[in-house]
C-alpha cells in the first residue's frame, strides 16, 4: 500500500493528479476511471474507488459493484469512496441506500476507510452505522452541515475531512473545526484548484496551533487510521 513519507501534506480527497513534492493525495476514482488506475503510476498519489450517489443507476448495480469490489483490494487504493447519501440527487433513496450498504461492506471486508459524500441524510447515514458496527474510519468529506448535525456525527464516532470551506471564516465547517477530535480529523481539496496548503494554513489558524503541528496531527491519523505499519 502506498503511504505518505513522514514529511508529507496529505490530501484526503481530490480529483487532481498534479503533483506537488511534498504533497501525498488519494485520488478519487469512478468506477469507469478504473484503467487511470493502471496507467498512472504516481509515486505520490494514492486511490479511493467508489460510486457517487448522483450517479447511480438501478440496471448498472452488479456491474459496477463488480468494478469496486475488484478494484478494493488493489494495493494502491487505500480508500472506499466517494460513495454516500444525497436527498437531493434523483435515484431513489432505497437504491442510494442499498448502493452505500455494499460500499461499507466492501471497506470493512478490505479494512480500508470509507469517504462519504451526504447531503441532507445524516439521520440515515448515523442509523447505517450503528447496524453496521463498522471496525474502520467512516470519513464525512466535505463536511460543511449545521452545528447540531455536526455535534451528532462527533457523539457518534465519524471522522471528518474539511476543505474549502475552511476558508470562509464564518462557514459551518470552520465554526466546528474545533470540536473535531485532533484523531479524527483530515483535510482535502476535493474540486478546489489549489495547493492543500492553503487548507492547511487555514486550518492551523481556525485552531490556533502552527502549521507544522497541523500537518503532524493529519499524518499521524492516516497512519492510524489507514493502518499503515
Amino acid at each position: 500500500m502506498k503511504s505518505p513519507s513522514t514529511v508529507s501534506f496529505i490530501d484526503l480527497h481530490t480529483h487532481s493528479l498534479k503533483e506537488e513534492s511534498d504533497v501525498f493525495k488519494i485520488v478519487n476514482l469512478f468506477p469507469e476511471q478504473i484503467d487511470q488506475l493502471i496507467n498512472h503510476n504516481q509515486s505520490l498519489s494514492a486511490y479511493s474507488i467508489g460510486w457517487h450517489p448522483w450517479y447511480l443507476k438501478r440496471s448498472q448495480m452488479k456491474s459496477t459493484m463488480e468494478v469496486v469490489n475488484r478494484a478494493s483490494a488493489d494495493v494502491d487504493v487505500v480508500a472506499i469512496g466517494e460513495c454516500g447519501l444525497d436527498l437531493l440527487c434523483d435515484p431513489t433513496v432505497s437504491l442510494q441506500l442499498s448502493i452505500f450498504k455494499e460500499h461499507a461492506l466492501i471497506a470493512e471486508a478490505v479494512k480500508k476507510p470509507l469517504i462519504i459524500h451526504c447531503v441532507r441524510a445524516f439521520n440515515e447515514l448515523i442509523r447505517l452505522k450503528k447496524e453496521i458496527m463498522p471496525s474502520i474510519p467512516w470519513i464525512i468529506h466535505g463536511f460543511n452541515a449545521n452545528q447540531t448535525i455536526g455535534k451528532e456525527l462527533i457523539r457518534h464516532g465519524f471522522y471528518f475531512s474539511l476543505g474549502k470551506a475552511l476558508l470562509d471564516e464564518t462557514s459551518n465547517a470552520a465554526i466546528l473545526l474545533p470540536e473535531i477530535a485532533n484523531d479524527h480529523l483530515f483535510l482535502e481539496t476535493d474540486d478546489l484548484d489549489e495547493s492543500i496548503k492553503i487548507i492547511y494554513r487555514q486550518a492551523a489558524l481556525l485552531m490556533k496551533v502552527d502549521l507544522e503541528e497541523t500537518r503532524i496531527r493529519v499524518n499521524k491519523n492516516y497512519y492510524t487510521s489507514f493502518s499503515i505499519k
